[in-house]
């Protein structure tokens, strides 16, 4: 349900190309790639046992849709094909949002939109990134709080809207976003 949610507030259309960085178990990206089947889903991993697994779990489900790459942002970020190339990019459970949005909005095309599931650091977050989101090429468009069924937490999607090409000296190399966040 965590995953779905962002479906209230931001459409996955036919033919849009979604990318989840760093999916780890494959949240958002799996159950968003079955409630938008004619999406085109890419999920991203750094880590090849976690691509392993979803491999398994992409077949088990039959999700036509789904592609499962191993590699890490800060390189895919540059390749042709990847950057600036998908409509949607989701992430959750990443990295602190001024970190984060290196790693995403260089994948995003301009009019895209970035979404990021956060906690109750939400609003902190969104002070310290909100100059790395303008010099990635990104405006705040939105955040949007919501609560799980049965009392849970409060949690915000936080939704960013590309407006300008990213210099192409973003990503940086691994390491040094988490080292030096802009």
């Amino acid at each position: 349900m965590d995953s779905l949610a962002v479906l209230t507030r931001v459409s996955v259309a036919a033919g849009e190309r979604l990318l989840d960085v760093g999916t780890g178990a494959g949240l958002p990206g799996i159950p968003l790639a079955i409630a938008a089947p004619d999406a085109e889903v890419v999920l991203l991993e750094a880590v090849r046992k976690k691509v392993s697994f979803l491999e398994g779990v992409v077949r088990e489900l039959g999700l036509a849709n789904v592609r499962v790459v191993w590699g890490r942002a800060e390189e895919f970020g540059r390749r042709e094909g990847y950057r600036e190339a998908f409509d949607r990019v989701a992430a959750r459970a990443v990295a602190p949002l001024r970190e984060l949005v290196e790693y995403t909005l260089p994948f995003v095309r301009l009019g895209g939109l970035f979404v990021a599931w956060k906690g109750p650091r939400a609003g902190e977050e969104i002070e310290e990134a909100l100059g790395a989101i303008g010099v990635l090429g990104g405006k705040l468009q939105a955040v949007e709080e919501y609560r799980l069924p049965r009392g849970g937490d409060r949690r915000y999607l936080v939704v960013v809207l590309k407006e300008r090409p990213t210099a192409p000296a973003y990503p940086r190399r691994a390491g040094v976003p988490r080292r030096k966040p802009l």
